[in-house]
């Protein structure tokens, strides 16, 4: 590929449509990161807070389901169907972390090489299948975990709206 002829900033159609996909899927991961963290501010004592609050995603939600049964007043059945959430949640960080850290995959929009390469998709280097080197994540993959991580931050907003939390001894992470 000639790199020459790729634009950076392009303001095409294809370009403008993965920036308000991928925009919507990130603002929606913050939600989610958010909601994590009134979880984590319902539940911890100060210095449990501080500590917590620096951590990845994915060991904030291990301390939420490992101390949510001691914080909440929740039913068990409760206290499973936000375990079941917050594992949602953590699949879908590990995709977050390829859209956020992959690399995007061009090809030529005319097939013969005279325009500007186009954004194909974002390439994903640890794939499910290791057989292959990387993978192309698409826009309408992307698409799909738009609305999967709109559910998701609703789900956990309702789950922390439907119960009360306290601070409690909580274990250290």
């Amino acid at each position: 590929m000639d790199t020459k002829t790729i634009k950076i900033a392009a303001d095409d159609p294809l370009t403008r449509e993965w920036a308000e996909v991928t925009g919507r899927f990130f603002l929606n991961l913050g939600m989610i990161e958010f909601l994590a963290m009134e979880f984590i501010v319902k539940m911890a004592d100060g210095y449990k807070y501080k500590s917590i609050k620096k951590k990845f995603l994915s060991q904030k939600l291990t301390w939420i389901i490992e101390n949510l049964a001691e914080c909440s007043d929740a039913p068990p059945e409760t206290v499973e169907a936000i375990h079941e959430t917050l594992e949602e949640i953590r699949q879908l960080s590990f995709f977050r972390n390829v859209v956020a850290n992959g690399a995007i995959g061009l090809a030529m929009a005319d097939g013969n090489g005279k325009d500007a390469p186009a954004i194909s998709g974002i390439l994903n280097y640890r794939p499910e299948d290791t057989d292959q080197d990387a993978e192309i994540v698409s826009l309408e993959e992307v698409k799909g975990r738009v609305a999967e991580s709109e559910d998701l931050a609703r789900k956990l907003l309702d789950h922390l709206n439907g119960i009360r939390l306290v601070k409690s001894e909580a274990k250290p992470l």
